[in-house]
């Protein structure tokens, strides 16, 4: 009987892990990360450690665009300097 309660809460939990894998999966994808950040298999064999290393993952999408940005500003500015020569 206790074995089984046992077995019950350990399926429950491994349940709730998997869940929250595909959440933090989704999370990895969202940052620019397709498959290579392995989010699921982190957060279902490391729990909270894996989900949080997830989270401090830097945002990819978010550092190209930053990029693009500083190479426009700098063409604005090269075509400014040459204006005012």
């Amino acid at each position: 009987m206790v074995v089984s309660y046992i077995i019950l809460i350990i399926m429950a939990l491994l349940v709730y892990r998997g869940i929250f894998a595909v959440f933090m999966n989704k999370a990895a994808m969202v940052k620019g990360y397709g498959e290579e950040a392995h989010a699921i298999a982190l957060c279902l064999f490391f729990g909270i450690m894996g989900c949080l290393y997830i989270i401090a993952l830097p945002d990819r999408k978010l550092k190209s665009q930053n990029d693009e940005i500083i190479q426009l500003l700098q063409s604005i500015m090269e075509k400014s300097d040459n204006k005012d020569v």
